[in-house]
């Protein structure tokens, strides 16, 4: 399965992309939001469905001007992208209107760092895949 990888810091990212790798994803990762908006604006018909991300997983604070939220607007604006699972991860505890406006323009979950133990981030990684890609999904592969 392809998964879209957006976090700044060298070492959660890493840590994020060995938990993936172990759980057989495919993943493109960014670094930062200028990288993943160029990506989404390059995405168009000719791209094979199955290699589209099923899940993004997108860092919250980013550096420069723009953030997790601006990347969650451009991905449920775009015509291939806009129903894939999208987690935002934070180290900054929210305010509940914060979260509550995150989840009004597109993010499924929110996760807060530290992540928690790997076999719960597995589930609800997988649960949100099968949630937007209805009932009949199974991830017997992973």
């Amino acid at each position: 399965m392809n998964m879209l990888l957006v976090e700044d810091n060298h070492g959660m990212q890493q840590l994020f992309l060995a938990m993936l790798n172990i759980w057989k994803f495919d993943v493109t990762a960014f670094s930062n939001g200028e990288q993943v908006l160029s990506w989404i604006d390059g995405i168009d018909d000719s791209v094979e469905p199955y290699t589209l991300p099923l899940l993004a997983i997108i860092d919250m604070r980013l550096p420069g001007d723009i953030s997790g939220d601006l990347i969650v607007r451009r991905l449920r604006r775009h015509p291939l992208l806009r129903n894939i699972a999208i987690a935002l991860t934070t180290t900054y505890r929210l305010p509940a209107q914060e979260e509550m406006l995150l989840y009004q323009i597109g993010a499924d979950r929110i996760i807060y760092k530290p992540l928690p133990p790997m076999s719960t981030l597995r589930n609800i990684l997988l649960d949100m895949i099968a949630s937007r890609r209805g009932a009949g999904f199974s991830p017997v592969t992973l």
